[in-house]
């Protein structure tokens, strides 16, 4: 209703989680502000083709 687009990111992440072999997210990082976000394969990998789909 307010033109907002939903982009559900988890299928990508599927198989790169926290305690996989090839993770797309920083588990508890110093500063605590950057912890599980994604890091640059997660950003291209993880959250861009599903942005690029919903644009």
């Amino acid at each position: 209703d307010h033109g907002f687009t939903f982009g559900d990111v988890r299928p990508t992440f599927t198989g790169h989680e926290l305690c996989s072999g090839d993770p797309w997210l920083r588990s508890v990082t110093i500063p605590l502000g950057e912890s599980y976000h994604p890091n640059a394969a997660g950003q291209s990998g993880g959250y861009y083709p599903v942005l690029a789909r919903v644009a």
